[in-house]
């Protein structure tokens, strides 16, 4: 397994720990993840901690960018937004 760490920074209007549930709950099935820690620091910040198949580590990153620019493009009340992923 291929060990991930999410965050969503600097939202102002919408809960970040919302926004990574959403990700994590719609990709949940394609990339067989699992939830480790989640964390969040206030609303407008949040991190959770994932882990994916290791052939998967390149798809959900891909996915994770679309995501992030759908969401930008969908709440520009948000012109904040920070998506970060890493490798753990």
């Amino acid at each position: 397994m291929f060990h991930l760490k999410l965050t969503v920074s600097h939202l102002h209007q919408t809960n970040a720990l919302d926004i990574l549930a959403d990700f994590i709950a719609t990709h949940r099935t394609k990339y067989s993840i699992q939830e480790g820690e989640h964390s969040a620091a206030a609303a407008s910040e949040a991190e959770a901690i994932i882990a994916v198949p290791f052939s998967a580590r390149e798809s959900i990153r891909i996915d994770f960018n679309i995501y992030a620019a759908q969401f930008e493009s969908e709440h520009p009340e948000e012109p904040d937004v920070y998506f970060r992923m890493e490798s753990l």
